[in-house]
């Protein structure tokens, strides 16, 4: 089989196929990947996200990511590669205000993680460590790097669209070599982690909540 190495980027996986879906968030996306891709050798996966920042309408969100981080670490072939996310303010019009109202609101943004992943993907193409790329995301910005990966490497790269297949970007599936549409939840559910697992610091158990 092809060496490989799989690049999933975490929150574009949680928004586009778990968020709405808490009994399939407890995931291992190795056992994803590797059966979306029965052909591929998956000798690492690099696992991209942002760490999640507490808020008043969910104060135990940065708690249950933690928890599954350390799910995540008990992987032997899976790093986990952290960015930040940021806070910043918007002001515009609020929606459906009569007169219109200006209102300021703070929204979250993701730091770093579509660089990280392009960066990695090239620095290991360059040091010759895989043959096939698998890609989970459908951030197009991440379509220049793939397109150098397949172009100036001679590297093949799958994409797979953690989303809807209506919502497949269509510069992804066509710089990548081959582009997967969509996840099917069967798969998702067939992925999960067991109820309990266990690492250096003692017992790990599915959030009461991913269920």
């Amino acid at each position: 089989m092809p060496d490989a190495i799989a690049y999933i980027d975490g929150l574009n996986l949680y928004y586009g196929a778990l968020k709405d879906r808490p009994a399939l968030k407890w995931l291992n996306p190795l056992a994803m990947v590797e059966r979306l891709v029965p052909h591929e050798e998956i000798n690492l996966a690099r696992y991209f996200s942002a760490l999640t920042i507490r808020t008043p309408s969910d104060p135990d969100a940065p708690a249950r990511q933690a928890v599954y981080f350390r799910a995540l670490r008990t992987v032997p072939k899976l790093v986990i590669h952290e960015g930040r996310m940021a806070v910043r303010t918007k002001t515009g019009v609020a929606r459906n205000s009569t007169p219109p109202r200006i209102e300021t609101i703070e929204v979250f943004e993701e730091k770093r993680t579509d660089v990280n992943i392009a960066s990695y993907m090239l620095l290991d193409a360059f040091e010759g460590k895989y043959d096939t790329a698998v890609v989970v995301s459908n951030d197009s910005d991440l379509t220049t790097p793939i397109e150098m990966v397949t172009s100036a490497l001679g590297k093949r790269v799958i994409t797979v669209n953690p989303d809807s297949a209506e919502k497949l970007s269509r510069e992804l599936r066509a710089a990548a070599t081959r582009s997967l549409r969509t996840i099917n939840p069967t798969l998702l559910r067939d992925c999960q982690f067991p109820d309990t697992l266990t690492d250096a610091q003692g017992m790990i158990r599915r959030h009461r909540t991913y269920r």
